[in-house]
């Protein structure tokens, strides 16, 4: 091995002084997200303005197929589907985003000894970000459409969902994106994964559906079922917390964690060598 190979691979090292480097990098992080927000939406007349349409319109187009389908209010499954949009978007920003993480880091990481976290906190908060957006999007909808739903439940969940939903949208964020450093052909099978789960959850499918017989199993360990309830029920049927759902989606979260710990705590010494 030569020095710069030596230099470059780094020790583990504890915990705390892990975190604590990882703050020292806080303006970093900001500068960054605010870097993405702008990139993402630069040359467009719109702006930021699509991060409050886009959930909106896409609601809006599956609800009208769907209400007929699943014969719904209009009115009452439109809620519903928005409500499965914005939060499915946030969670699995985790990974649509996040595994791309480390590969746009590439500059930094070749340059200085950069906690890979500080990658992983940036990309969880613009998906943040966005949420803050469709949230506010949903909320201005709820007002027009039925404001009778827009209760103090609102003021109560809405930070406390964010933040047990954050905790898994991190983990996500770790262990996608030192896989995909590691096995680049992740990106394309993940995608057919979240399509898969997308139909097999109470996303924009009426929850009705996933209660016959044949789906109840997987309806009661299904970690987005569990969080479209913990969404839905204080948000549109002014209804706390079923305990259930609350078990299900922190032992989902649980087991992320530790898989999101030993995934980079094992690669990331050696992330510069997988670019």
């Amino acid at each position: 091995m030569t020095m710069v190979e030596g230099e470059r691979i780094r020790r583990p090292i504890p915990l705390f002084h892990y975190l604590a480097e990882t703050w020292r990098y806080r303006f970093l992080i900001g500068h960054l997200v605010g870097a993405d927000m702008r990139s993402r939406f630069r040359r467009s007349h719109l702006g930021i303005l699509w991060a409050l349409l886009q959930p909106l319109l896409l609601s809006l187009m599956f609800a009208f197929v769907l209400a007929n389908i699943f014969q719904q209010e209009f009115k009452t499954f439109a809620l519903f589907v928005f409500a499965g949009v914005v939060l499915w978007e946030f969670l699995t920003g985790g990974i649509s985003v996040g595994m791309h993480s480390l590969l746009q880091a590439e500059g930094h990481l070749r340059q200085a000894r950069i906690p890979a976290l500080v990658f992983h906190i940036r990309s969880t908060m613009h998906c943040l970000v966005l949420f803050f957006f469709g949230m506010l999007s949903f909320f201005l909808f709820a007002l027009v459409i039925n404001p009778a739903v827009v209760t103090v439940y609102w003021a109560i969940y809405v930070p406390a969902f964010t933040g047990i939903t954050l905790l898994m949208v991190l983990p996500l964020t770790m262990i996608t994106s030192v896989i995909n450093m590691k096995f680049r052909d992740f990106q394309q099978g993940i995608g057919l994964a979240l399509q898969f789960l997308w139909y097999l959850s109470p996303v924009f499918i009426a929850r009705e559906v996933f209660k016959r017989p044949e789906l109840a199993w997987w309806d009661r360990i299904n970690p987005v079922a569990a969080l479209c309830d913990l969404f839905r029920d204080p948000m549109l049927y002014q209804r706390q917390w079923d305990p259930m759902d609350v078990y299900v989606f922190l032992a989902w979260t649980a087991a992320a964690w530790v898989f999101a710990i030993i995934t980079v705590w094992r690669n990331e010494k050696r992330i510069v060598f997988y670019y």
